[in-house]
């Protein structure tokens, strides 16, 4: 899946690899820093929130705003990621629990797992292809607290 850039061959535009349990701390750090430049790292942090009711006139916007940077982030941690890593988040839609099942399926201790992780379950299933995390439901994770649409600066 690779392309040629170069001498250096390149997984994606984001990672020269997809990620393995060897490579964790350089993919989760540069998809982190890609996803911050994209202005997009607040919805996986959990500093911009989904509002609660999409429906609802007062939230409207701020959903809309939501969906849009939450589709880009689990875009971009979706294509490079790689097939093994996205058995375990085929069925997720938010990117904060997108990377937050990654952390734990990988191993992967950053602060965002050790701080802000707060789960109820975790399955007992076990991974395939030496996995040493099972994965999760991802309505175990706890919601993190809304943040103020009107604090939010976005450019057009």
């Amino acid at each position: 899946m690779g392309t040629q850039r170069g001498r250096l061959t390149v997984y994606s535009e984001i990672v020269a690899e997809a990620l393995t349990k060897e490579n964790c701390k350089y993919w989760f750090e540069c998809v982190k820093n890609y996803l911050v430049a994209g202005d997009v790292w607040d919805v996986v942090d959990g500093s911009f929130s989904k509002p609660p009711n999409e429906d609802d006139e007062d939230h409207k916007e701020g959903f809309m705003t939501w969906r849009k940077k939450n589709a880009a982030a689990m875009h971009a941690i979706l294509v490079s990621c790689g097939t093994q890593a996205f058995s375990h988040i085929s069925k997720v839609s938010e990117a904060k629990v997108t990377w937050n099942i990654l952390n734990l399926a990988y191993n992967y201790n950053s602060p965002l797992d050790q701080s802000e992780l707060e789960l109820e379950s975790v399955s007992e299933a076990p991974l395939p292809d030496g996995c040493i995390a099972s994965p999760v439901d991802p309505s175990s994770f706890k919601s993190s607290t809304s943040k103020n649409i009107n604090d939010v600066k976005f450019e057009s």
